[in-house]
């Protein structure tokens, strides 16, 4: 802000204000014009173009993104199941497991 403050109220080294040099320059007249007349328009619309290009690529990613994460058809298990009984110790005595007597 202070830096347009600067330019509209601001003078050279000659004294000549800023605006006024701009003003006297054909170029900067016309520039200045047409961003007064189109700028602000101009300035939405490119906007708003890149928003709506954001949001496509957002969707685009989103969309690839539960694609990929999709859970593939998984096969069934069947379950199986295994029993290991006890043994019974031929003699009493003999309390002792084995590995062999569980395997």
């Amino acid at each position: 802000m202070n830096e347009l403050y600067q330019f509209i109220t601001g003078s050279n080294n000659a004294g000549v204000r800023y605006l006024d040099q701009a003003l006297s320059d054909p170029n900067t007249l016309v520039r200045m014009a047409w961003f007064a007349l189109k700028g602000e328009d101009i300035i939405n619309s490119i906007s708003d173009y890149y928003k709506s290009e954001i949001t496509k690529a957002h969707r685009a990613g989103v969309e690839e993104g539960k694609k990929k994460a999709a859970p593939k058809e998984q096969k069934v298990k069947e379950e199986s199941k295994v029993v290991v009984k006890k043994k019974e110790p031929e003699n009493r005595e003999k309390a002792r497991i084995d590995i062999s007597d569980i395997w």
